[in-house]
């Protein structure tokens, strides 16, 4: 086995590995920063029901799994 293409497959794992622990700092980020707006435009708008806060968090999720997929798809 050649030394260059292993050092090269751990280098690209722990790439890999940093990518996506960082991923989960990006999903608490996105959706905490989008559940504050919701609450923050509910409390503005005297809303009694959380429409923007539930609208804002579900959009999040899922815009950011779509960008799980498409990063795993790129691998």
């Amino acid at each position: 086995m050649d030394p260059e293409t292993s050092d090269q497959k751990k280098q690209k794992r722990s790439n890999s590995y940093l990518k996506y622990s960082g991923l989960g700092f990006q999903f608490f980020g996105v959706i905490g920063i989008s559940a504050w707006l919701g609450w923050w435009l509910d409390q503005f708008l005297y809303f009694k029901f959380p429409a923007f806060l539930m609208g804002f968090v579900f959009l999040s999720f899922f815009a950011m799994m779509y960008k799980l997929y498409k990063s795993i798809k790129e691998d």
